[in-house]
């Protein structure tokens, strides 16, 4: 700015200039990054009015900036850590400072990676069957990528095993670094041996970059014939079928003969005091003393046994408790049905004339005075027990044996005429 003054009668004074200094009042432009293993170099374009340059950097997880001020439109980062972003910040200035209004300008990049990798991950090889020579290897890269290093190539080498160990090379191949498949088709049966090893321009003579993976293609073309394995079973366990509780008595006898039959479904048992044995239907048991014992024939379910009474006489039927019972003789029930009746009386309803007596081990049904209303089945049972004993009772109306008092007093009348005739 120009300055000058007018003073009267002396006149016009002569011209000053003053120039006031003021911060650039635009921001760095065309910021750019060169990175490289440990050092990057920064540079951007001249800013009008500036004469130093603050040029401010930070690594990635780094809370603190380090500044560098230059006069230059570049400078040389150094003592940076290998692949490892930063953040550079550059603001322009003068004698007069910095202005506040004007942001930074800013720029991010990331140092060169001289680390080589790592290997492989999860290598397997497959194939569609174990005589199949066609193959497939595959990997991961997750420890490559978990610590970004560079894998910029992978090179695959197959090899056969021969019977003592040895070692024949039959192939190499190198694929681009992000390939996670190879596949390859083997000349034959055999042990082959996969190497997968991963590289870039750092890796070489690193130890530990490969990995190793075996596979036997064999010569049978037949699977093995395995027998299948039956599993074991235990037989079955059948519960023994529940002994009978009744004994359906028909014969009591100290001598049995010969020609004694058993019904179908009956057993037999020789009664000695109090204990019972059940033989077979013809057996005779004769104890130490070369006695015969009671046997009684007996009959324990199945058809009715025939029971057959004249009328007017008495008749009784008996069961008897079975060895071994679990009941007592008062828990045996009888039940009467008529003939070609399916309907059952019960044994507190049966007709007048009918008895029912328990004794040790066994229980009685009696008719008194047989008559055609008794005909019929009578049924015992032990209570809460499928075993029954059932009797077919028939009644004969056949006179009893002799004359009747009828018969008699006609014989008389007639002695009588008789004699008064002689």
């Amino acid at each position: 700015h120009d300055f000058s003054c007018f003073v009267g009668r002396i006149g016009q004074s002569d011209t000053l200039s003053v120039s006031i200094l003021e911060p650039p009042t635009v921001a760095v432009q065309n910021l750019l990054s060169v990175p490289d293993y440990e050092g990057a170099v920064i540079s951007f374009d001249a800013v009008e009015g500036a004469t130093v340059y603050v040029v401010a950097y930070q690594s990635d997880g780094s809370s603190e900036w380090d500044e560098v001020e230059t006069t230059e439109l570049s400078h040389t980062l150094t003592g940076l850590e290998t692949a490892t972003g930063y953040t550079v910040k550059v603001t322009s200035g003068n004698d007069a400072g910095f202005r506040k209004t004007v942001l930074p300008t800013e720029i991010t990049f990331k140092t060169k990676d001289n680390r080589p990798p790592q290997a492989v991950d999860d290598l397997e090889v497959t194939s569609a069957g174990y005589n199949i020579s066609d193959v497939t290897l595959t990997w991961s890269l997750t420890t490559n990528q978990a610590s970004t290093l560079i894998v910029s190539a992978i090179t695959v080498k197959v090899e056969k095993k021969a019977e003592d160990n040895s070692i024949s090379p039959l192939s190499s191949e190198e694929i681009a670094g992000d390939l996670l498949t190879y596949s390859s088709t083997l000349p034959g049966p055999g042990e082959y041996v996969f190497t997968v090893e991963t590289k870039n321009e750092f890796s070489a003579g690193v130890e530990g970059l490969s990995r190793e993976v075996s596979h036997l293609v064999k010569e049978t073309t037949e699977p093995p014939t395995i027998p299948p394995t039956e599993p074991k079973t235990d037989p079955p366990t059948i519960p023994p079928a529940p002994k009978p509780q009744l004994l359906c008595s028909v014969v009591i006898d100290d001598s049995v003969p010969d020609d004694t039959e058993v019904v179908s479904g009956g057993e037999t048992e020789v009664v000695s005091g109090d204990e019972t044995e059940v033989v077979s239907g013809d057996e005779v048991h004769t104890d130490d003393d070369g006695h015969d014992h009671k046997k009684r024939s007996a009959y324990t379910m199945g058809d009715p046994i025939p029971k057959e009474v004249v009328a007017d006489e008495s008749l009784s039927i008996a069961c008897y408790l079975a060895s071994g019972a679990t009941i007592t003789s008062d828990q045996i029930l009888w039940s009467y049905s008529m003939p070609n009746s399916e309907e059952e009386v019960a044994q507190g309803d049966m007709s007048d004339g009918i008895s029912v007596a328990s004794a040790a081990d066994s229980s009685s049904l009696t008719i008194t005075s047989a008559s055609e209303n008794h005909q019929g089945t009578y049924t015992c049972r032990a209570a809460e027990d499928a075993s029954s004993c059932s009797f077919a009772v028939a009644v004969k109306t056949t006179p009893k044996s002799g004359a009747s008092p009828i018969s008699i007093l006609s014989i008389l009348s007639l002695l009588t005429l008789v004699l008064a005739l002689h």
